[in-house]
């Protein structure tokens, strides 16, 4: 008896085999316990972060939302003096913080409940992936032999917490549903229906990539489907579960959009552009390529090779591998393509033929300058990383591979055995190894978050619980390219350490945003006094952001003839009381205090005698010319972008208004511009960009005087430095 491919068939034996628990748990567990050894197993202590640089670290923090104050919309311990509310940085990956939430009944440690959540992701994403290859018509051992390797993909172990939001355990559902519509006249049954919709539910509740990738081989099998017979149950079928990811996608990401419109949308959000589409591209080349430090010498010989070669637009897409025994399908599924004898020995050659159609359209729109370059061209760039398509293109290339082997012998159970843990053992071996950076990199993180967390809890113990912490040198969220030996999003690492402080790093908010930045360009004693004016309690210095380990800082607000007053000390950090720090309440006063909002600053102050200078370099789109006005495109916001200096005091200004027809308005001043600080030859211009956005409905039809209003950096004084004339077409 074949198997039935919509009802998770097979013979009655089959069924039961697959339906008991137990066989389901084992699969898991196998997959868990593979990894937990790989990294370190008993040995390893759990609560040290699988990674503890850049993307990893906005998980964690993430996760310590959800941990610590119920979910992670909220966090009101960072943004300070203000509350961070990530929700304005729409990631939204609700499932995924929803098993973190699961976490938290055992453990409040960011650290051990992200490890967890993983490795559990990871054993969920090998029996979701068997349940895949069984709806497709694969016989359970087949079907487990691609569920594991599926679970392993290099993809996801080197992705691992670095990545946490593109875990791929959920990926399996729309691949199975694709399969079915494209592949089987069958209909599908109500309860495989049910299953595989509310398997979109959850991909449409998480990270907006695969859920996007996922309406992409649903439409892809449907037009498969109308090829075969446009009066087929598969359309329909096909039409429910992409009307369900469209409309619970829009559902997941309401609250951001709610949010940007009470609010705005927070500035400091990098705009994506349409050429970032090839940067973030899939290269097959990175697919069939053996993981770095391979065992075997040839594949290590390979990668190095392949590293010495410096391909260009090398980015995260290095870690878009599918493993030996995955590439090996990949290349078989586009043989099927131009090679019509190699489809003759696939028993299913309509299963195989459909897994390679999609396989097909997956490459052409994800490849470097591919279709994915016009969607981001001609739709939004908010769909950049194309390389992300990997675990779809595993899971069809996994198929190939069962199909291969389900044919040969398929009732002879004991060789069905040998071919499963030969192919198996071989799979685990050559993919195993894309975690093994997690181990050379453990001994440093375990030893560096010792220290942060040795740092933070001696300032717990002399700080009142809410007490609020400045983190210097102040570095923008979202926009933080590291300063000196301090990486992107290092300022995190106290608040994973913390349970009663409220810091200052992330900020998010334009008014939070804006005060810190216009806080930290004061001189060091005018800094103090206005951090003690707004309730700080202390300021944090990460040594590792300055050339001189902070002593120059450390000695202007240390009091003359008296030791600096410091609260808590470690080999990167330390923190001073300002209560006793050397403070001045010179230039304070022309500084807006803290209100929770934080508007225009140049309105009543007079124009200054001496020179300023700056440039509006761009509007939405379009570069600004040197001289007459700019035709601008139809836009719902227009992004103003350009720069301004104090050339007087050979220092960043004090602050910078945008004027929009003679009406100033907040923008923000601080975006990192090396190119200016290149080339004045002043590296302390280096922060010296300012960004604002514009809502349609103020620049309406017609012309439109823009204005960069710059405060003086002693804040005595404005001059409008930088003119604009913008056209707005009239709608046509």
């Amino acid at each position: 008896m074949d198997p039935d491919p919509v009802s998770g068939g097979g013979t009655p034996r089959d069924r039961r085999w697959w339906h008991q628990p137990a066989w389901l748990a084992g699969e898991a567990l196998l997959v868990f316990v593979i990894v937990f050894s790989a990294l370190g197993g008993p040995a390893r202590h759990w609560r040290v972060p699988l990674h503890y640089s850049e993307d990893a670290l906005e998980y964690l923090m993430q996760a310590k939302g959800t941990l610590q104050d119920g979910w992670w919309w909220s966090h009101p311990r960072i943004g300070a003096p203000g509350t961070f509310e990530q929700l304005s940085y729409p990631s939204n990956t609700n499932v995924d913080q929803a098993l973190v939430w699961v976490a938290r009944w055992f453990t409040r440690d960011p650290g051990l409940a992200v490890n967890m959540t993983w490795l559990v992701m990871v054993a969920l994403s090998s029996v979701i992936a068997t349940g895949g290859f069984r709806l497709v018509g694969l016989s359970p051992p087949f079907a487990f032999l691609g569920g594991v390797l599926f679970a392993l993909v290099p993809y996801a172990l080197s992705r691992n917490i670095q990545h946490f939001s593109l875990a791929i355990y959920l990926v399996p559902i729309p691949c199975a549903a694709a399969l079915v519509i494209a592949a089987r006249d069958a209909r599908m049954t109500r309860r495989t229906r049910g299953w595989l919709a509310a398997g979109c539910v959850l991909v449409s509740l998480n990270y907006v990539y695969y859920a996007f990738f996922a309406a992409f081989v649903l439409l892809v099998a449907m037009a498969m489907a109308a090829v075969r017979d446009w009066r087929s149950r598969a359309l329909r079928d096909g039409a429910l579960l992409l009307t369900i990811i469209i409309i619970v996608t829009a559902v997941n990401l309401a609250p951001s959009l709610r949010a940007w419109a009470v609010a705005g949308k927070p500035l400091v959000i990098p705009a994506k552009t349409a050429g970032e589409s090839d940067t973030y591209g899939l290269k097959i080349r990175q697919l069939l390529s053996p993981v770095p430090d391979h065992p075997l010498a040839i594949f290590a010989r390979l990668a190095t090779l392949e590293r010495r070669a410096a391909f260009p637009i090398e980015t995260e897409n290095t870690t878009s591998r599918l493993g030996l025994v995955g590439s090996l399908g990949f290349v078989g599924l586009m043989a099927t393509l131009v090679l019509p004898g190699v489809r003759r020995t696939f028993r299913d050659r309509e299963l195989v033929a459909s897994a390679a159609g999609l396989t097909l359209a997956l490459v052409l729109l994800a490849t470097v300058g591919g279709l994915g370059s016009f969607f981001s061209l001609l739709v939004s760039p908010e769909i950049r990383a194309y390389d992300r398509v990997c675990p779809f293109l595993a899971f069809f290339a996994l198929v190939a591979v069962g199909l291969l082997l389900d044919q040969t012998r398929p009732r002879e159970r004991l060789w069905q055995a040998v071919v499963v843990s030969g192919v198996l053992v071989i799979g685990v071996w050559d993919q195993i190894g894309a975690a093994a950076p997690l181990n050379q990199e453990y001994a440093a993180i375990r030893a560096e978050q010792a220290s942060v967390n040795a740092f933070v809890q001696t300032l717990e113990a002399r700080l009142p619980a809410g007490a609020m912490v400045f983190q210097l040198p102040l570095t923008t969220y979202l926009n933080d390219a590291g300063e000196g030996r301090l990486q992107t999003y290092d300022e995190i690492k106290p608040y994973l350490a913390s349970r009663t402080l409220h810091w200052s790093y992330p900020a998010l908010d334009n008014a939070v945003v804006r005060w810190q930045h216009a806080v930290a360009r004061l001189p060091p004693r005018a800094m103090a006094q206005a951090l003690r004016d707004a309730g700080f309690a202390a300021v944090a210095i990460d040594r590792k952001g300055y050339a001189d380990d902070g002593q120059a800082l450390i000695g202007a607000l240390t009091p003359a003839g008296q030791p600096a007053p410091v609260l808590a000390d470690s080999p990167d950090d330390v923190a001073l009381d300002l209560a006793h720090v050397a403070a001045s309440p010179e230039g304070v006063a022309r500084l807006p205090a803290w209100t929770g909002a934080f508007g225009p600053v140049s309105t009543g102050l007079p124009a200054c005698t001496f020179a300023v200078t700056a440039h509006i370099d761009s509007v939405g789109p379009l570069k600004a010319p040197v001289s007459g006005p700019l035709t601008v495109e139809r836009a719902s916001t227009y992004a103003i972008r350009g720069w301004a200096i104090d050339d007087a005091h050979q220092a960043l200004a004090g602050d910078v208004d945008l004027v929009v027809d003679g009406q100033p308005e907040g923008m923000f001043y601080g975006v990192n511009r090396p190119d200016i600080a290149t080339r004045a030859g002043q590296p302390g211009y280096r922060y010296s960009g300012v960004l604002a956005v514009v809502p349609t409905a103020r620049l309406r039809t017609g012309p439109h005087r823009l204005d960069l209003r710059v405060v003086a950096a002693d804040r005595s004084c404005a001059s409008d430095a930088a003119t604009l004339t913008v056209i707005v077409p009239p709608v046509v």
